[in-house]
Parts: C-alpha cells; sequence; structure tokens
C-alpha cells in the first residue's frame, strides 16, 4: 500500500502552516472523517491527529496570550485612573487653601483650626 502522504517524487510534502490549520479546522469544528480528510488532502490521519493535539496544546498559550494583554489594558487603565486621581487632589487642595485664605481675608471664624473653636467654647 502506498503512503498518501509521499508524492510521486518520492519526497515527504511540506505542509504550510494555513494548510495544516484548514485540515484541522475542518477535522475539529465542520467534524469532516477523518479518513475522508486524509484521503481527500493526501496526508494520513496520525498526521491530522497529530496536529490537531498539537493545536489544542497551544490553545493554553493562546489564552494566555489574550490573558496578558487584559492585564496590560488594566494595568493602563489603573495607571490612567491613578493619574487622574492625583490631579483631582491637587486641586482639591488647592481650592481648600484659596478658601481658607478667602476665608480669613473677610474675617470669617470658621477659617480659624478646629482647636482654638474648641477653647473659645470652653471659655
Amino acid at each position: 500500500m502506498e503512503n498518501p502522504s509521499l508524492p510521486e517524487n518520492g519526497k515527504k510534502k511540506r505542509w504550510t502552516v494555513e494548510e495544516k490549520a484548514q485540515i484541522v479546522r475542518r477535522y475539529l469544528k465542520d467534524h469532516v472523517g477523518l479518513a475522508d480528510l486524509a484521503e481527500e488532502t493526501g496526508s494520513s490521519p496520525g498526521l491530522i491527529i497529530g496536529w490537531a493535539k498539537q493545536a489544542l496544546e497551544g490553545i493554553e498559550q493562546t489564552f494566555s496570550k489574550e490573558m496578558h494583554q487584559q492585564r496590560k489594558v488594566l494595568h493602563r487603565e489603573i495607571l490612567e485612573k491613578d493619574d487622574r486621581i492625583r490631579r483631582l487632589e491637587s486641586v482639591v487642595s488647592e481650592l481648600s487653601t484659596e478658601n481658607l485664605l478667602l476665608k480669613k481675608s473677610t474675617g470669617d471664624p470658621s477659617a480659624e483650626p478646629t482647636l482654638r473653636r474648641r477653647r473659645r467654647k470652653r471659655s
């Protein structure tokens, strides 16, 4: 019996990544029969099974890359929000200082420190 993966020149066929992916997709996604697919493509059932196993083993790596990308996005969002919080805190600090100075300049008693007010109330 002749090996279908050997072309007429006797050398093994070199499958491209695209060809392997297309064959494995048809096997796993479209549920094309293994024997039929091997005969149609000129490969062997064992070869297709090997490619399918290789593809499934690579799933973790695919999801790992995806997870890494998600972490990078979340990290960037956190840094942006932290920066926004720092800017807002700075604005609040400036406004509080400005408010206190305005109260002092108008003689507003609420501009005095809390301890002084408490002492006055006790006397």
